[in-house]
C-alpha cells in the first residue's frame, strides 16, 4: 500500500529537520590562494612581536662605578679630616708652649743689635730650652722633630732684637740662626776681646808718668 501523504510529509520535515541539526565546522580552511599583488613568500598572517618589559636600571658595572666613586669621596673625606684635627691639635700644643716659653723668658735679656749681651742672651735661651723643649743644648745642635722645631723657631725670634728678625726669618731652622748669630757677634766680639788683650800686654807705664795721662792712655786702649 503506498505511505499516505501524512506518512510522508512528517518524514520530509523530520529529515529537514536533521539536516538543519547536523553540525558546521567552527572554522573552514580557506582554500584560497594568495591575491595575485601579494608575494606568495610572505607569511599570510601579520606578525605581531611580543611585548618586551622596558629595564631602566643601569647595567651592573655602571653600578659598580658609582659605588666606588662614593667609597673614594667618602675615604678622602676622612683623610682631610684626620689632617685637619692633627693640624689643629698641633697647632694648639705649640702654642702653648710658646706661650709658656716667651714667658720665661727675661725681656732684659733680649739679644741686642750689637750683640753685646750675648752670654746673657745664650744662658737664657739654655734655661728655656731646658725647661721647655729637649734639653739645655736644644737651640744650640740640629733638631729633626719638626714640631719642636716650630716651637723653638718662634722662641728665638721673639728673644732677639727686632732689627734681627728679618735676616732670622729667612733662615730654615733653628740651628741655622743660632750658627748665624753666633757668627756674628761671638766670634767679632772674642776677636775684638783678644784686639784688647793685647794692647793691655803691650802697654807700658812709665814710672815718671802722671797718673791722669796713665788713665787717659788706658781708656785708649779700648778703642
Amino acid at each position: 500500500m503506498p505511505p499516505s501523504p501524512e506518512t510522508t510529509g512528517a518524514q520530509g520535515r523530520q529529515k529537514g529537520k536533521a539536516t538543519q541539526n547536523k553540525p558546521r565546522d567552527s572554522v573552514q580552511a580557506d582554500d584560497r590562494g594568495p591575491p595575485p599583488h601579494m608575494d606568495p613568500r610572505l607569511p599570510s598572517s601579520p606578525q605581531i612581536p611580543n611585548p618586551r618589559v622596558t629595564n631602566n636600571a643601569p647595567p651592573p658595572h655602571h653600578r659598580q662605578t658609582r659605588y666606588d666613586e662614593r667609597d673614594e669621596l667618602l675615604a678622602k673625606e676622612i683623610r682631610d679630616f684626620e689632617e685637619a684635627e692633627f693640624h689643629l691639635r698641633q697647632s694648639k700644643l705649640v702654642g702653648h708652649a710658646i706661650q709658656t716659653a716667651n714667658s720665661q723668658f727675661r725681656s732684659v735679656n733680649t739679644l741686642k743689635a750689637d750683640g753685646s749681651n750675648f752670654g746673657d742672651w745664650y744662658q737664657n735661651m739654655a734655661e728655656v730650652a731646658r725647661l721647655n723643649l729637649k734639653d739645655a743644648r736644644f737651640f744650640f745642635e740640629v733638631c729633626t722633630n719638626s714640631t719642636y722645631e716650630k716651637i723653638g723657631r718662634a722662641i728665638l725670634i721673639a728673644s732677639i732684637d727686632q732689627s734681627l728678625v728679618a735676616e732670622m726669618q729667612a733662615l730654615p731652622t733653628c740651628f741655622a740662626m743660632y750658627s748665624n748669630l753666633l757668627a756674628k757677634f761671638k766670634t767679632s766680639l772674642r776677636a775684638a776681646q783678644m784686639n784688647i788683650y793685647n794692647k793691655f800686654r803691650r802697654f807700658r807705664i812709665d814710672p815718671d808718668g802722671h797718673n791722669a795721662g796713665i788713665a787717659s792712655d788706658l781708656k785708649d786702649l779700648r778703642r
